[in-house]
């Protein structure tokens, strides 16, 4: 590698050279053309001052001429508006003449139309006298005639009245004893249904106490396997978790004992003649050792034991000098290399134990604190002789400053000796793992196997665990739950429908009492009410024939006096027509005359002013005449100077391009000196490159010696390659290769992973947990919610069909019967609502069999009783008389009359008896055309009606 980098390093040199040359060359070049891009640019700016002035006398010329051509444009529109005022202003007078002729004759027309007018205003005053006269006697007849007709109207009305009265009361009457004898069979028939509902009741409420057993047996069932689920999953994720935790911690010691079993069986660390010595029976028959693995000592002593060893722990112990001589013969023999020996017969005896030391920071003598036989512990008093163990290098200055003649080490492994020589500073992550790797294997393989004995137990009451969970099953306990609350709630149903039937029932049969008791005396009544209207009918019958005797001789009379008014009317109207006729061509001539007037003033006024515009143009004509002499001699003087600076411009562009010329050669030539300066730098880039990659490649060989075979490349004595057998090396390192692939990837990541998943799983399980408490929790509410609106619909509906039975019998007749009816058998929040209007005389199966009047009066009863409930200050009704006669529109005011004290009615009506009970009457009308006009009567302000218009 050396030979390679030496030729490259003079190339680079050469390199160098050449491209300092160039690049000295190429910056003169670059100043050269610094200068000659300056003066391009000093000439580029003056030719852009003068391109400016240029532009400017440019462009004054053109708003010279501009302005010339739009004053020649307005003296020519000036012109054209001369001549047209002038014609205007003759067209005006001419209209003018030919005004006053029509004025002239229009005035003759109006005097002819006013004598008109006068006649017929005589005409019209003495036949108005006329009429007014037999209006009166008409009118004095028909008052007359309308007086005895209203009786006789009067009378007829109290006749079918009376009649009416009869009917219905004898009506009333069968109907009456028809609901008693229906009351009578209703009432036993309650009466049977009343005592079945209660058998059934009872059975149904001891039904009632068992399910209610049943079901909290259920949720007590539940809930102990709910809790006993919840102490077993804690319990096995704390299982699993130590389960985890010991498969980690024995994989952990695992991977140690493999590590050290390959240390062991590598002899990694060892040299190749003690390897050999190490492997091989020959030599010796004895147990062979090396100093490492004599001795052992606590992990936190073996860094510094091992430095302070140093090489002396690679060395072959031997009992004796012969043994050591076989082994140097073995090696030789096969060529193996060099080893130390030590010969423990050879050794001296131990001298006195060394004296006692103390101090902050010291440990204490290093042969105190290893463990080795007795065999061997002369050999390591020899090796420890003097040694002591501090804790770091300021404690170790001090120990050598106070006790001459000792050796200190760190723990660290740093040794210090009180001749000066000190020995340290960083070492390796391994230092320390040559000692006492039989005893590290002997102590780790006892601690797996107690770890493997406490996985077995705890692996053994994880599946007993596992399995008393998979036992307790929470869905059947949640679905036996379930299904004891459903049977409970359909039962609950079934006893609250049977005691709203019961309620119902019980009070339908208090109805039918107190309704019999008012039947019975509503019929006494109704039979003497009869007798009385029989005797008012006959009178009344005597009574309307006079008065249709008298009505009928009136009445000739009254058509004679009739035809004598309608002639004088029409001759009345006649004179009237004719009259607005002549005053409608009256008003027609003077409004021509005062438009004629008015136009003859527009055209005079026209003609002035026309005149005055046509002296007002001639003066501007004469003033725009001498604005374009004067524009045009300033033209010529702006044009001569726009030519000079034209000149000016071209001269100086001449000039630059010169100058560009220049710069564009001297550019040429720099490109091509920085092109040739480009090629040296890449040269003696790719030169560097390559002595870089070879001083790279060097680095990594000597690293890579000195990490993995322990040689300094710069000191060590290279072997003759025939000594090294390169072919057993790279067998040796694709066997270990091959050992570690089949070891597999490690997933350190997998307990992270695991704990992870946990906290999912214990989230997932809360959250179901949630949603059953959530589920169970919504059930009750909607029971809850179920059974108010129950409740509170029962009751309102309730008070509601009070009110509507009132109600119709006030709008109809007290006999009328009307119900409001729940559907039986249903849940009375989805039942349908029967409602039963049956006025009398009447039995409609059906509501829509009632007159368009009765189903209004019935839905008013029915929207008053819902009112009644929740009643509201203000309540608009529109048209809902609309389908009521005189009779029923009585009851639906009388209804009003009720609700006002507590409530205000806005009502839109077009019946006047509806109106005529209105506190407040609001109209509109339409006097003119397309104008609407709100009018409003207070009939009750001061007890006079008073008008407002809006």
């Amino acid at each position: 590698m050396h030979n390679r980098l030496k030729p490259l390093e003079e190339q680079l040199a050469v390199a160098r050279t050449q491209r300092d040359t160039r690049k000295q060359s190429l910056q003169n070049a670059e100043a050269l053309l610094d200068v000659l891009q300056q003066e391009a640019s000093d000439i580029k700016i003056r030719l852009r001052e003068s391109q400016a002035s240029y532009r400017s006398s440019s462009d004054l010329q053109h708003e010279l001429e501009q302005k010339r051509l739009i004053l020649e444009e307005r003296n020519r529109s000036l012109s054209a508006t001369r001549q047209r005022l002038e014609e205007e202003w003759k067209n005006h007078e001419q209209d003018v003449e030919r005004l006053k002729h029509d004025t002239l004759r229009l005035q003759r027309q109006l005097d002819e139309t006013i004598e008109a007018i006068s006649d017929l205003d005589t005409k019209h005053t003495t036949l108005q006298a006329v009429h007014l006269e037999r209006e009166k006697v008409m009118t004095s007849k028909k008052v007359e005639t309308s007086s005895v007709q209203n009786n006789l109207v009067e009378l007829v009305q109290r006749i079918t009245r009376k009649k009416s009265d009869i009917e219905q009361l004898e009506k009333r009457r069968g109907e009456i004893m028809a609901t008693l004898e229906k009351m009578d069979s209703d009432e036993q028939t309650l009466g049977e249904e009343l005592k079945r509902i209660d058998v059934k009741l009872g059975k149904e409420s001891v039904g009632e106490v068992h399910l209610q057993e049943g079901v909290l047996q259920a949720e007590r069932d539940f809930q102990a396997i709910e809790e006993r689920r919840q102490v077993l999953r804690k319990e096995i994720d704390t299982l699993q978790s130590k389960a985890f935790e010991l498969q980690g911690r024995i994989g952990e010691k695992m991977s140690k004992i493999d590590m050290i079993n390959g240390l062991l069986e590598r002899l990694e660390g060892h040299s190749a003649a003690v390897q050999y010595l190490l492997r091989n029976f020959d030599w010796s028959p004895v147990e062979r050792l090396t100093v490492a693995d004599a001795v052992n000592t606590k992990p936190e002593y073996r860094v510094a034991i091992e430095s302070i060893l140093g090489e002396s722990i690679f060395y072959v112990i031997v009992p004796d000098l012969g043994a050591a001589v076989s082994g140097l013969q073995a090696l030789k023999k096969h060529q193996k290399g060099k080893a130390t020996f030590i010969a423990l017969s050879r050794l001296p005896e131990p001298k006195d134990p060394p004296f006692p030391i103390a101090g902050d920071g010291i440990i204490g003598w290093a042969i105190d604190h290893v463990q080795v036989s007795d065999e061997h512990r002369p050999l390591f008093t020899r090796l420890l002789r003097n040694v002591v163990i501090v804790r770091d290098a300021q404690v170790a200055n001090a120990c050598i400053r106070e006790y001459p003649n000792i050796r200190c080490v760190t723990l660290e492994g740093d040794i210090m000796e009180s001749r000066g020589l000190v020995k340290g500073g960083s070492h390796r992550r391994d230092e320390g793992g040559m000692i006492g790797k039989r005893e590290q294997l002997k102590q780790l393989e006892e601690k797996v196997a107690l770890l493997k004995e406490e996985l077995k137990t705890n692996q053994d009451l994880l599946q007993e665990k596992n399995d008393e969970f998979s036992t307790l099953d929470l869905m059947k306990a949640a679905e036996r739950i379930t299904e004891k609350q459903s049977a409970l709630t359909e039962l609950e149903k079934q006893r609250a429908q049977l005691l709203f039937e019961k309620e119902k029932h019980e009070k339908t049969l208090g109805d039918i009492q107190s309704n019999r008791e008012r039947l019975t005396s509503e019929l006494t009544e109704i039979t003497e009410r009869l007798d009385d209207y029989r005797e008012d009918l006959d009178r009344l019958t005597r009574n309307r024939e006079e008065v249709e005797s008298k009505l009928a001789s009136m009445s000739d009379e009254q058509k004679t006096l009739e035809t004598r008014y309608n002639e004088s009317a029409e001759e009345v109207n006649l004179v009237r027509v004719s009259i607005v006729e002549k005053t409608g061509e009256k008003k027609n001539i003077e409004n021509e005359l005062q438009r004629i007037q008015q136009t003859i003033q527009d055209k005079i006024v026209a003609i002035e002013r026309a005149m005055k515009h046509a002296e007002e143009t001639d003066v501007r004509q004469a003033e725009l005449k001498d604005e374009v002499i004067g524009l045009e001699k300033r033209i010529e003087l702006v044009k001569a100077e726009t030519e000079e600076e034209e000149k000016k411009v071209q001269s100086i562009e001449a000039e630059l391009e010169n100058k560009s010329d220049e710069i564009v050669a001297l550019e040429k030539t720099l490109k091509e000196e920085r092109s040739r300066h480009d090629d040296s730098i890449s040269r003696v880039h790719d030169i560097e490159m390559k002595c870089e990659e070879i001083r790279q490649r060097i680095v990594a060989m000597k690293e890579r010696a000195q990490q993995d075979f322990g040689l300094d490349l710069d000191t060590v004595e290279i072997v003759d390659d025939n000594v090294f057998d390169l072919a057993q090396a790279r067998d040796e390192i694709n066997s270990l290769k091959h050992r570690i692939k089949n070891l597999g990837p490690i997933n350190q990541l997998a307990y992270e992973e695991y704990k992870q998943e946990k906290e999912r799983l214990d989230m997932l399980v809360a959250q179901r947990e949630d949603l059953l408490e959530a589920r169970t929790t919504l059930y009750q509410t909607i029971d809850e919610i179920n059974t108010t609106a129950r409740d509170k619909f029962l009751e309102t509906f309730e008070k509601i069909r009070e009110n509507f039975i009132s109600l119709f019998k006030k709008l109809f007749d007290e006999g009328d019967e009307a119900d409001l009816v729940l559907e039986e058998g249903a849940d009375p929040l989805e039942a349908r609502i029967e409602i039963i209007a049956k006025p009398r005389g009447k039995r409609p199966h059906s509501i829509e069999m009632l007159s368009q009047g009765e189903k209004t009066l019935t839905a008013t009863a029915l929207l008053f009783a819902i009112y009644l409930v929740k009643p509201s200050p203000f309540c608009i009704l529109d048209e809902v008389d609309a389908p009521l006669d005189d009779a029923n529109v009585e009851r639906f005011l009388r209804i009003l009359r009720e609700f006002s004290t507590s409530t205000q009615f806005i009502v839109v009506t077009h019946n006047k008896k509806t109106m005529s009970e209105c506190d407040t009457l609001y109209g509109v009308t339409m006097e003119e055309e397309g104008v609407s006009k709100m009018v409003g009567v207070d009939f009750k302000k001061n007890g006079v009606p008073a008008f407002s218009e809006n």
